[in-house]
C-alpha cells in the first residue's frame, strides 16, 4: 500500500484551465480511498520551488505537480534534491511535453487517477548548471521566443497557435550571433550562432525528427543553428514543423552525455522548460540517466518506442 504523504501544487494561472472548481476536483481525485493531500498554494510561479522544498523538509513525500512544463520542472528540481520523494505531474499547460511524453492523458482528473495509484519509473532528465530541465534548454533567439510569446499570449490568450505565430514573426527578425567554444562529448570545436538548444524530452525529440533521450544511454539532442538569411530561417521553420530538422543544412545536430558552453561575454539568459534564468559562462548541461521518479500508468513502462510512433506533428514552441 502506498504510505507517501501528498502535496498538491497548483499553478492557477497555467494554460487556459482557469476553472476555479478544478482545483478542488483534483483534490478530491487524489484524497479518494481515504488519502491526506496537502493542497499548497502559490501565488506566483516564483514561489514553487521553495514552498516544494519546505513541504518536503520533513520527509519524503509524493510532490505533486498541476500546471505547464513550468511548474513542473520547479516542482521536479526540488523532487531530485530530497531522496525518497517522488514526482507526480497533472498537465494543466499549453504543450504539456512531458505529462504527454509519460503518455498521461489530458484530462486533469483521469491525469490525477494515476498520479494517486499509478507505479513509480525512473525518468531521464537534463541539468545546465545544475539546474533540473525536463523538455528543453537553450539560449540566444530562443530566450527572445519566449519574451515574445507570453507578451502576445498576455494580449491574445494562452493557445498554441498563438505561440507558434509569435515564435515565427520573433524567429525572422534580426538577432545577435554568439562566438562560442563547444565541447560535445569528446569533440572540442568553434562555433558562430544565434542559439544552442538542448532537447531532454524523447516526445519533442521524435516530433523534430531527431531522436535522442528516449533511452538511459542515449543523451541529449544537441542543435546548434549556423548563422541565417530570413529566408533560411523561413525554410528551417518549416523543417521544424514538418520534423525535418535533422535535414536542416542550417542546423547541426548532436546527441551527448555531457556538453560545455563557452562565450565571452559571461552572463547567459538560459530558457529551461520555458522559464528564463541567469546563468554564468561555461555552461555545463549534462543527461541525468533514470534520476528522477515519477508516477506512471502501469501500461507505459518499457514503452518508449511506442512514443516515437505515435508522435503528432511537430513544434519547436515550448510548454508554458
Amino acid at each position: 500500500m502506498d504510505t507517501l504523504p501528498i502535496s498538491l501544487i497548483l499553478n492557477p494561472g497555467s494554460g487556459s484551465r482557469r476553472d476555479p472548481a478544478l482545483a478542488q476536483s483534483i483534490l478530491d481525485t487524489l484524497s479518494a480511498g481515504g488519502r491526506q493531500v496537502e493542497w499548497l498554494k502559490p501565488r506566483r510561479g516564483a514561489e514553487i520551488p521553495a514552498m516544494a522544498a519546505k513541504a518536503m523538509a520533513n520527509g519524503p513525500r509524493l510532490m505533486v505537480a498541476a500546471g505547464g512544463d513550468g511548474t513542473v520542472n520547479a516542482v521536479a528540481g526540488a523532487v531530485l534534491a530530497h531522496p525518497g520523494s517522488e514526482l507526480g505531474v497533472i498537465p494543466l499547460g499549453t504543450f504539456n511535453y512531458f505529462a504527454r511524453g509519460l503518455r498521461l492523458p489530458e484530462d486533469p482528473l483521469a491525469a490525477a487517477g494515476i498520479v494517486r495509484d499509478g507505479q513509480t519509473t525512473a525518468i531521464s532528465v537534463g541539468s545546465a548548471n545544475g539546474r533540473v530541465f525536463l523538455v528543453h534548454a537553450s539560449f540566444g533567439l530562443y530566450r527572445s521566443v519566449i519574451e515574445a510569446r507570453e507578451r502576445h499570449k498576455n494580449l491574445i490568450g494562452r493557445h498554441r497557435l498563438v505561440a507558434a505565430i509569435s515564435g515565427l514573426i520573433t524567429a525572422l527578425r534580426p538577432h545577435p550571433h554568439y562566438r562560442l567554444k563547444l565541447g560535445i562529448g569528446d569533440e572540442a570545436m568553434r562555433r558562430v550562432s544565434s542559439m544552442v538548444y538542448f532537447g531532454a524530452n524523447p516526445l519533442q525529440n521524435a516530433e523534430l525528427g531527431v531522436g535522442g533521450a528516449d533511452t538511459p544511454e542515449s543523451g541529449l539532442a544537441v542543435f546548434v543553428l549556423r548563422p541565417m538569411t530570413r529566408w533560411q530561417v523561413l525554410v528551417t521553420t518549416c523543417h521544424a514543423l514538418f520534423g525535418h530538422v535533422a535535414d536542416s543544412e542550417s542546423i547541426e545536430v548532436f546527441h551527448a552525455q555531457e556538453v560545455t558552453v563557452e562565450r565571452h561575454r559571461k552572463r547567459i539568459n538560459l530558457v529551461l522548460d520555458g522559464e528564463i534564468f541567469h546563468e554564468q559562462s561555461p555552461l555545463v548541461v549534462r543527461w541525468l540517466p533514470d534520476a528522477l521518479p515519477v508516477r506512471v500508468a502501469p501500461v507505459i513502462e518499457d514503452d518508449a518506442q511506442a512514443l516515437q510512433d505515435d508522435a503528432p506533428p511537430a513544434t519547436m514552441e515550448p510548454a508554458a
